[in-house]
């Protein structure tokens, strides 16, 4: 199955961002929390906004009206 929550995770240098909680309702708590989740959040939507540039990025949740919830650097 899946689940309808928001998370980061980081395994072998990777940041994974996972948001799998926009345009539906979201769970209300987590069945499994990863080893190598660095955040979650249940109980709110969002979408995933990617910023890249000359060797960094910044991962940014926002929120339905574009607010930020929650950013996160990307290094090499």
């Amino acid at each position: 199955g899946h689940a309808h929550h928001l998370e980061v995770l980081e395994k072998n240098g990777v940041t994974y961002g996972i948001c799998g909680s926009f345009g539906c309702k979201s769970d209300t708590g987590l069945s499994y929390q990863s080893p190598f989740s660095i955040w979650s959040q249940t109980g709110a939507t969002a979408f995933l906004d990617i910023s890249l540039g000359s060797g960094s990025g910044t991962l940014t949740f926002r929120d339905a009206d574009f607010l930020e919830m929650k950013s996160f650097p990307l290094t090499p």
